[in-house]
This record gives C-alpha cells, structure tokens and sequence, in this order.
C-alpha cells in the first residue's frame, strides 16, 4: 500500500506504479542479495518526484519526467532527468540520504560533479538548469 502525502501533487499514474513496483521488491531481487527497497526511500522518492515536477511547472517545463527510476542495491533508489544540455542522477539511500551527480554540456565536452548530502530543494535546482 503506498502512502500519499497531502500537501504533494498526485504523482502521474506511471512513475506511482514504478515506485509502487520497487517497494514490492523482495530481498535478492537482483540474484546478488540486493536488499529490499526501504520504505523511507521509496516515500522519499515520490516527494522528490512530486517536488521536481512542481519546480520545473513553475519555470515552464511541462511533462518534463524522469528518463529513469531504478532500484539501488543498498535499499535505495536511483532517479535520473537527462537533457540535451546535462543530466541529473539522485541517488537516495535506504536511510533517507540524498546525493546528487550532475553533468553539464554536450557529451563531448560534458563536466560532471558530485554533490553528497542534497537537499529536496535542491534536486528542484539542479533540475531547472539542465531543462
């Protein structure tokens, strides 16, 4: 059963059903011992999500989704945005820790930086300059 919080926009019907698929993911679901995806994550996933879209809305981005949403090994989860000027990986922990790694520019010439310890905020940012 997936929790929706109230003050968030209802996710679109196919990113709640990618987030409502990993946290039905069972221990060892990739045949290495995987751990299962951890409640905090996945509810931390949709409030980025959720956040994310509002953000980019209010600069004039619509239907602007994640290209991926993927389970981490660990319990956590991995969000990823793509653009022809950057990307935006999150990774967020079992525990609730959000990281972020971004690339800017074409391929050819593209910088990448890490950021640990991101804020939800934050990811609406970083997300607004790659669109």
């Amino acid at each position: 059963m997936t929790t929706h919080h109230t003050d968030e926009q209802p996710l679109p019907a196919e990113l709640q059903a990618r987030l409502d698929h990993l946290g039905a993911l069972a221990r060892n679901w990739d045949s290495y011992e995987a751990e299962p995806i951890s409640p905090k994550a996945i509810s931390l996933a949709r409030t980025v999500l959720c956040r994310s879209i509002e953000a980019l809305e209010r600069h004039g981005a619509q239907n602007v989704l994640p290209f991926a949403i993927a389970p981490v090994s660990d319990g956590g989860v991995q969000l990823e945005w793509r653009s022809h000027t950057g990307f935006v990986e999150i990774e967020i922990g079992s525990s609730g820790a959000l990281s972020a790694l971004v690339g800017r520019g074409v391929p050819s010439s593209r910088i990448e930086e890490e950021r640990p310890n991101v804020s939800v905020a934050d990811v609406a940012t970083l997300l607004v300059a790659i669109v």
